[in-house]
């Protein structure tokens, strides 16, 4: 390879690693206590689990359980069994603690409501991760993501519960004013990512709520996406070209995920049959930090 070409490779090397480092910087990223990474822009939980490939023995008079295999697939399939297991329950803990709502995490949902528990438990028990395995030397690592949106998966556990409102009405109504969507900035507050938020106006009028959002679009999209950068490709094509921007007065709720904004703004935002059209189908995204 003569110098041009190789000065050509770096170039693209740098470019591609800039282009991955920002788009990553643009997505909303929480690690919880579990070592599990939520990433709140894709509704994805990732884990991995790293464990050591059992010897391989050669005198046959041995236990295999107590000093090792006597072929190598069966050494790479126990320990394939054991960061399955790790991955598990990481992915379980995790799961259980994100925030539901205003009032409740996964867990404390379930328990309040034994159908739905029962349903995520046996939907848990399938093989619903996405796994990548590698061995390296005499390890053995496992990554694996859980997808939380989409047919089949987390979000549509809820699908019963979603749905059956509209917007409020206001009688001292505005002209339209047509928007392709909802940003809301919430980068200066102390706020922190659900899966179903709640924007109401300072009278605690539900402005946008899990009931009002279409549930279809929650389940294959989320109620609403999760960013950092105002300028992120994803977010712009997810509330269109002429998005509705609000900075809230105020984040309330046990687990502050309730968004307040001012009655003015609230009765502009849905003037519109339009944007309200758009705002059903989840054209909303969130600016958090």
């Amino acid at each position: 390879m003569n110098i041009r070409n190789k000065i050509k490779n770096i170039k693209l090397i740098l470019f591609f690693s800039l282009l991955l480092h920002s788009t990553l910087d643009a997505q909303v990223i929480r690690k919880d206590f579990f070592g599990s990474v939520v990433n709140w822009s894709e509704y994805t939980i990732f884990v991995e689990s790293k464990e050591e490939i059992p010897k391989i023995l050669v005198e046959s008079n041995l236990n295999q359980s107590e000093f090792g295999f006597y072929n190598l697939t069966d050494a790479r399939n126990y320990s394939y069994k054991r960061a399955k297991s790790s991955n598990r329950t990481k992915l379980n803990r995790s799961l259980e603690n994100l925030f539901f709502d205003e009032n409740f995490t996964v867990g404390e949902w379930m328990d309040q409501n034994e159908n739905l528990k029962s349903k995520i438990i046996n939907y848990y028990n399938g093989d619903i991760e996405i796994e990548n395995k590698k061995i390296q030397k005499n390890f053995l690592s496992l990554k694996s993501t859980l997808v939380l949106r989409g047919n089949n998966n987390l979000i549509s556990m809820f699908y019963s519960d979603l749905g059956g409102e509209d917007f409020p009405d206001f009688t001292d109504s505005l002209p339209e004013v047509d928007f392709t969507g909802l940003i809301i900035d919430l980068r200066d507050q102390n706020f922190n990512p659900s899966i179903f938020p709640k924007i109401q106006n300072e009278y605690g009028a539900d402005l946008f709520n899990k009931n009002i959002a279409h549930p279809a679009s929650i389940q294959e999209m989320g109620m609403v996406a999760y960013y950092s950068n105002p300028k992120d490709p994803n977010l712009l094509r997810r509330v269109g070209n002429n998005p509705y921007k609000l900075y809230p007065i105020q984040i309330t709720g046990k687990n502050k995920t309730n968004i307040i904004i001012p009655y003015e703004e609230g009765k502009k935002l849905l003037s519109s049959s339009i944007t309200k059209k758009n705002l059903k189908i989840c054209k909303v995204a969130i600016l958090v930090n």
